[in-house]
């Protein structure tokens, strides 16, 4: 298992509003790292939505847990991710899966857990210095079976810059090492107001009445 610990900021765009211009001087001034390339993830929740409640009403001792694959070819992986009194970490597991519609409901921290949507985007990489950036576009959401037979889908304008600093990768005995040196800035370049985002959250609140549930 691999345990990454990182800052990370977000800034959301709408397609086609002023603010994109954003995206269009990022990728005009900065670096590419990779090429672009397709994510696709499977969230996976309780049936009555646990959650996705706990990522709205609680800052710490909540997680999100899914299944991601990238361009549709490569294994994949399991990743948790976790919002602790010590932090953010994500914890990531390669799995056996080689397609995510053969994924099953499992149980975590005794939470039945069932597939709730699989998002699709489109992920373009970007550095200066010691900072990452990532823009996706092309968002797309398909709610599975257990929550909606007809498979109900959303298509999302909304793009969103996220800023990291590099990757720094730890294993499983990290308990002295779990805190980023505070010496360590991201603030300092980001050109852009930051807010909080979750592709999760904002699938279901445009795809199902949770108060339903």
């Amino acid at each position: 298992m691999t345990i990454e610990i990182r800052k990370e900021y977000k800034a959301v765009c709408t397609r086609g509003n002023p603010n994109s211009d954003k995206i269009f001087e990022i990728r005009n001034n900065y670096k590419t790292l990779y090429q672009p390339r397709r994510i696709e993830s499977l969230y996976m929740d309780t049936i009555d939505f646990k959650l996705y409640k706990m990522s709205n009403f609680m800052d710490t001792r909540k997680f999100k847990f899914r299944y991601r694959q990238y361009n549709n070819s490569s294994k994949i992986k399991k990743e948790i991710k976790l919002n602790t009194q010590l932090g953010r970490k994500k914890l990531i597991e390669d799995t056996k899966f080689l397609d995510l519609d053969d994924i099953k409901p499992t149980t975590y921290n005794s939470y039945s857990l069932v597939p709730i949507v699989k998002i699709s985007f489109l992920r373009e990489y970007y550095f200066t210095k010691n900072l990452r950036i990532t823009i996706d576009t092309d968002l797309k959401a398909k709610l599975s079976t257990y929550i909606d037979l007809n498979e109900s889908e959303y298509i999302s304008a909304k793009e969103i810059i996220e800023f990291k600093l590099n990757e720094t990768n730890y294993y499983e005995n990290i308990l002295n090492k779990i805190l980023i040196n505070n010496e360590i800035s991201i603030e300092d370049h980001i050109p852009f107001t930051t807010e909080s985002f979750s592709k999760y959250t904002h699938a279901i609140e445009n795809l199902i009445n949770v108060s339903e549930h």
